[in-house]
C-alpha cells in the first residue's frame, strides 16, 4: 500500500515537468540554470541564485544549522544511515539506483535528440522514448521520496528543505516586459505565508531540479 502511494505521488511530481515543458526543452533550461513556465497569462521562472544571493543563503543556512544542532529531535544523516543499516535498509543502494536511472535518461535523451518528426516511424520512436523517460523519471522520483522519508528527521534534510524554500523566495520571478523580471516575493516571510500554494509548490520543485543538477556537476 505504501509503495503504491509513493508511486502515485512520484507520478504527480513527474507530471509537473510535463505540464508546460517538453522534456528536451526542460533539459536545455536546466543546462542554462533556469526553468520557465506559464500559469494562465503570467510567465514565471526560477533560476540559480547569483553570488549575492548565495552569500545571503549561506548566512541563513548557518543560523538554521545551529538551531537544528541544538534540537535533540534531529540527527545527522550518518547517524540515521547506521541505524537503518542495522535494520537491513541501505541508503547507498537507493542512491546507486538513482544514479543508474540518471544515466539511462541521458542515453534516451541523446537518442531522442537524433530523431526528426517527419517520418511515421520516427514519430512512433519519439513517443516510445518519451514514455520510457517519463517512466524512469517516475521511478527516480519514487526513490527520491523513499530516501527523503527514511532521512526525514536528519539535520541535512531539514537544511535542504529550508535552503530550497529560502532560495526560492529570492529567485522566483515574474516576467514584466521584454527581458525584464521582478521578484514575486519581497522576503522569505512573505514567501512562507503565501496563499498561492500551487505556485510555491511548483517553484520549489523546479528549483530543486536546478540545485540537484548543480550538486551532480560539482560532485
Amino acid at each position: 500500500m505504501e509503495n503504491n502511494v509513493r508511486k502515485q505521488e512520484a507520478e504527480k511530481l513527474t507530471e509537473k515537468i510535463k505540464e508546460n515543458d517538453d522534456l528536451l526543452e526542460l533539459e536545455q533550461m536546466l543546462k542554462n540554470n533556469f526553468i520557465e513556465w506559464k500559469d494562465n497569462s503570467i510567465t514565471y521562472r526560477v533560476r540559480k541564485p547569483n553570488f549575492g544571493e548565495q552569500q545571503e543563503l549561506r548566512k541563513a543556512k548557518v543560523k538554521k544549522h545551529s538551531e537544528l544542532r541544538a534540537d535533540p529531535n534531529y540527527k545527522y544523516e550518518k547517524q540515521l544511515i547506521v541505524e537503518l543499516e542495522k535494520k537491513g535498509i541501505s541508503i547507498s543502494k537507493i542512491i546507486d539506483k538513482q544514479l543508474e536511472i540518471n544515466r539511462k535518461i541521458e542515453e534516451l535523451e541523446l537518442q531522442l535528440a537524433k530523431l526528426g518528426n517527419e517520418k511515421e516511424e520516427e514519430i512512433k520512436a519519439i513517443t516510445d522514448y518519451k514514455i520510457q523517460i517519463f517512466n524512469l523519471m517516475t521511478e527516480r522520483n519514487s526513490l527520491a521520496m523513499e530516501k527523503m522519508e527514511l532521512l526525514s528527521d536528519s539535520i541535512e534534510n531539514e537544511l535542504i528543505i529550508f535552503i530550497n524554500s529560502f532560495a526560492c523566495s529570492m529567485v522566483l520571478e515574474e516576467k514584466e516586459s521584454g527581458d525584464n523580471w521582478s521578484r514575486v516575493f519581497n522576503s522569505y516571510e512573505e514567501f512562507i505565508k503565501s496563499g498561492n500554494s500551487k505556485l510555491v509548490e511548483k517553484a520549489n520543485y523546479y528549483l530543486s531540479l536546478i540545485l540537484f543538477r548543480q550538486s551532480e556537476l560539482t560532485n
